[in-house]
């Protein structure tokens, strides 16, 4: 069927975790494993990588993904978030930003940023990171004995490496 705002806005913690509890017993492992980390609170682990530079380092992490037995089409994400928390005012920008005036006790507007040194440290720069998702056994040696050893020791080698330069695994 078709699924309307209303439907959507009815969804809450209490929903979702009764089908997260029912796709426990699914007959798609997948779907049942992945269910089984959300209730059971094991999420995956992240760490931080540069598009630029690391592009060769994150498909071979998704290739020994692959090979330790997890599909990685579910069980690898990349996700971003950047922010600028505060920019100056530009019009002819694609998402122009409205700055913030004061307004000075002889009447005069002055910009935020040029009072305030902690608004101007921040003014202009973006912040925020890109980071590859993975099932944290491929980090924490909870499967690392046996047949896949050396794979696991690849990609924590990998992982180490890129997280060096930010040392901010998740």
């Amino acid at each position: 069927g078709t699924w309307t705002l209303e439907d959507y806005l009815r969804l809450d913690d209490g929903v979702l975790n009764t089908y997260f509890s029912h796709w426990l017993l699914e007959e798609d492992a997948i779907l049942s494993d992945l269910s089984d980390r959300f209730i059971n609170r094991r999420p995956f682990k992240s760490v931080p990588f540069n598009r630029t530079n690391d592009g060769a380092q994150i498909e071979r992490m998704k290739q020994i993904v692959e090979e330790v037995g997890f599909d990685p089409e579910y069980y690898t994400a990349i996700n971003n978030s950047f922010d600028l928390p505060y920019d100056f005012y530009r019009p002819d920008s694609i998402k122009p930003r409205t700055q913030i005036e004061l307004v000075e006790r002889n009447g005069n507007m002055v910009e935020l940023s040029q009072v305030s040194s902690i608004v101007d440290a921040i003014s202009g720069k973006v912040r925020g990171d890109e980071r590859l998702y993975f099932p944290r056994e491929m980090v924490s040696g909870e499967m690392q004995n046996g047949l896949f050893m050396d794979d696991y020791a690849e990609f924590q080698n990998i992982a180490a490496q890129l997280d060096v330069f930010s040392n901010q695994m998740k």
